[in-house]
């Protein structure tokens, strides 16, 4: 079995060799230099980026399942990153990001070069915006055709790896339905920003993915309970994570926008302890950068102060510990004749080193 690093290596070159393949196909049958120069090349450029998480986690419960033939396996974990790709400029149109993996994002690269063009006309925002929604859209089409092109399995493994997909993608939107729902809402319940991190992150990168390295092992069945309650707590904390990243780091570390959450008016497990346990002055100044779509630097250091100074910071450290701690606890449930459980191990041990 790879290592995360070793598997990234080689998961990077079939990735790459896949991407450009189908974008060859693109460009020849358009024929417009204009949309290879403007919009095609961000594909090739935005795809050199990325943990790779999704795919690595399939790729490690194939191997937790003791899976024996490798055929196929690769092919569905380029399917799953490229769907994520998708969903990643989609999301990034949403939130109006302008940066990711330390790049623009498809909307304002897109923007930038029809700008540059001394023949551009009409309303060059709109152009751009569509490009990039069409964007996402292509790499969602390449992630159907590889997901329907799997080497080496049977029939009945691709139409339940098909069904989970599909799944997949419908809670992820409805997810992303729920959390664009409470950036327009002053409060929200506990309860609600729950069930939306597990659907839009517990299910699409653990719960999903590791359920589907199952199937490819032939082990569906007995998977599926753990991959639900693992994932469950492993993508808990891993968006807590996320959260945490966008109120702590700078731009440059995060890769992306931050503190854009605050601007965007989302409720995370963060603002929700504030507004139930900060003081008075604090809750207030939060509400009032509560979907401002712009937060200063003078009140950026402000807002990370109120974090630190409420509690929040140490209340999310240790809801994430916590969440660690019981996917640990369930993976060590496992029967190891079944399953190799020490594979996933690594997983919990790069996630706690996020902390």
């Amino acid at each position: 079995m790879l290592s995360y690093l070793d598997f990234k290596k080689k998961f990077n070159i079939q990735l790459k060799k896949y991407i450009d393949s189908e974008l060859l196909l693109i460009e020849k049958s358009i024929k417009d230099p204009f949309v290879q120069k403007d919009v095609l090349s961000y594909a090739k450029k935005f795809s050199r980026g990325g943990k790779r998480l999704r795919p690595y986690v399939t790729y490690l419960a194939f191997h937790m399942c003791k899976g024996k033939s490798i055929a196929g396996v690769f092919d569905v974990c380029v399917s799953l990153e490229l769907l994520h790709m998708s969903c990643l400029i989609h999301d990034d149109i949403m939130d109006n990001a302008k940066t990711r993996h330390n790049m623009l994002t498809a909307y304002f690269y897109v923007k930038n070069n029809i700008i540059k063009r001394k023949d551009s006309v009409g309303d060059i925002e709109h152009t751009a915006l569509s490009q990039s929604i069409l964007l996402g859209d292509l790499f969602y089409a390449f992630s159907l055709k590889k997901l329907l092109h799997v080497r080496k399995i049977s029939q009945r493994k691709t139409d339940r790896i098909g069904d989970v997909y599909a799944n997949m993608v419908a809670q992820t939107i409805a997810g992303q339905m729920m959390d664009i729902n409470h950036t327009s809402r002053k409060r929200v319940k506990d309860e609600l920003i729950t069930i939306k991190n597990i659907l839009k992150t517990a299910n699409y990168s653990f719960s999903k993915p590791i359920l589907i390295g199952g199937i490819l092992a032939g082990k569906k069945k007995q998977i599926a309970p753990f991959a639900h309650a693992f994932g469950r707590h492993v993508g808990l904390a891993f968006q807590a994570q996320d959260d945490l990243l966008d109120i702590s780091d700078s731009s440059k570390i995060a890769g992306k926008d931050t503190l854009k959450d605050v601007a965007q008016g989302e409720h995370t497990i963060f603002t929700q302890y504030i507004f139930k346990n900060g003081t008075t002055t604090q809750k207030k100044k939060l509400a009032s950068l509560m979907g401002s779509g712009h937060v200063s630097l003078r009140n950026k250091k402000e807002l990370k102060n109120i974090y630190q100074e409420s509690g929040a910071f140490e209340f999310g450290k240790s809801y994430i510990s916590t969440s660690i701690k019981r996917a640990r606890i369930l993976l060590n449930t496992l029967p190891r004749k079944t399953f190799s459980i020490e594979v996933m191990e690594p997983l919990l041990e790069e996630l706690e080193k996020r902390i």
